[in-house]
């Protein structure tokens, strides 16, 4: 009776002295900018800098526009937007996520042209 006693006790004491895996804290994802390019009357294109992620955890992108998600879980930096309504002013957000939760947001605005002449959009990270 006394052994197995003993050996109950070496057996829990060896498990609270041995090393405890070590967690490593999660890092948040970097600051990113967005840009828009050839912006007609229907299409436009939406180009980011990638979000960097200090873990190295694979980081997917959303896509925004004007409060509806139009993607999820793009793994690109670039993005076609098509089927727009002519003379539309869009804003929007990319969000960006990694494994561990972790989200970046650059936002951006753009309009659309009246004919097929391409205008100019802005951009910024939030």
């Amino acid at each position: 009776m006394i052994q197995k006693i003993t050996l109950v006790f070496t057996l829990i004491l060896l498990y609270n002295c041995s090393p405890k895996k070590a967690e490593v804290p999660t890092v948040p994802l970097s600051q990113f900018d967005s840009k828009v390019f050839e912006v007609s009357t229907k299409n436009a294109i939406i180009v980011w800098d990638e979000a960097k992620d200090l873990n190295l955890n694979t980081t997917h992108y959303s896509i925004i526009l004007n409060d509806k998600t139009i993607v999820r879980n793009l793994e690109g930096i670039t993005y076609s937007l098509e089927n727009l309504q002519p003379r539309t002013t869009y804003n929007g957000f990319i969000k960006a996520e990694d494994q561990s939760g972790n989200k970046s947001i650059a936002s951006f605005t753009f309009k659309t042209a009246g004919s097929e002449k391409l205008q100019q959009a802005s951009s910024s990270p939030l």
